[in-house]
């Protein structure tokens, strides 16, 4: 393996999420999820109210994904929240 092949090997599995245990504590995708809450917050889809007793509250989950290019290459990073 060349060395332009080991540097992007390295910064692919060093990018890499198991979820966000292991997100939480890298700051590329720290930066991801806070853009994600800003889109969020920005248009105004959502809104915090006090939880009702007895009413089911609604779950959410962070996606981690690599893009890739035609290539097989790193192309962005992307994070969503999943409702």
């Amino acid at each position: 393996m060349d060395s332009s092949n080991q540097a992007h090997f390295a910064r692919l599995s060093l990018r890499e999420t198991k979820g966000f245990n292991d997100a939480k504590e890298d700051q590329l995708w720290i930066k991801e999820m806070n853009e994600e809450l800003d889109q969020i917050e920005n248009n105004n889809k959502w809104e915090l109210v006090p939880r009702k007793k007895k009413k089911n509250i609604i779950g959410t989950k962070w996606v981690f994904k690599n893009k890739l290019d035609d290539e097989g290459i790193q192309s962005k990073t992307c994070v969503q929240r999943v409702y």
